[in-house]
């Protein structure tokens, strides 16, 4: 979470020796605070924990000589389904047909709120006037969808979040569930 080296001089990964396939081996890592990140294109990481901590909503800590207990992530992959509609809009490019290649490329985010946690926010690109997003993890989102992906987009500024509330659709999801909406699309200058 602090400043550090690139990633090639930070540490290597490697699998551990004599354990499952399953476990790999950071080397190298110096003290300090590290946000663990998890990604998959099959699943999202239902938990992350190392010696009690849970580190998706906590940093890992590391100390001088680098001992960590081991983490363990709980992978999960009944992510749900969150299916969209975006309501009128006055871009005259929309009402092309689909396939026509000036059709507008828009975009769909889904901001976790409240103790939601994600590293990187759902998105989607998509043409015409629907999307959908899979293996969305359980939590509570704003569905905001764009005309062009945001230079900044306000993840984590709870602030700037609070301001865009009524510019799109807040959604619970659960596992497994598939769930329909309805958003406006942001148009140029209401998104700042």
């Amino acid at each position: 979470m602090e400043e550090f080296q690139s990633f090639n001089e930070f540490n290597r990964i490697r699998p551990a020796e004599s354990s499952d396939e399953h476990t790999l081996l950071f080397e190298n890592v110096g003290p300090g605070r590290y946000k663990v990140r998890v990604s998959s294109p099959r699943g999202y990481a239902a938990s992350i924990e190392s010696g009690g901590a849970d580190l998706l909503h906590q940093p890992l800590v590391v100390g001088l000589g680098g001992g960590t207990p081991p983490i363990e992530i709980t992978m999960r992959d009944d992510g749900a389904e969150v299916s969209g509609t975006v309501e009128e809009t006055k871009d005259p490019r929309a009402n092309s047909q689909p396939g026509d290649p000036n059709r507008p490329f828009r975009f769909a985010y889904l901001l976790p709120l409240g103790d939601s946690v994600l590293e990187d926010p759902p998105v989607t690109q998509f043409q015409g006037d629907s999307f959908t997003l899979q293996q969305v993890p359980p939590g509570t989102y704003l569905v905001l969808v764009y005309p062009d992906a945001p230079a900044d987009l306000p993840y984590g500024d709870d602030a700037a979040i609070e301001a865009l509330k009524s510019k799109g659709q807040i959604i619970q999801v659960e596992a497994a569930q598939k769930i329909s909406v309805k958003v406006k699309m942001i148009t140029e200058g209401e998104g700042e």
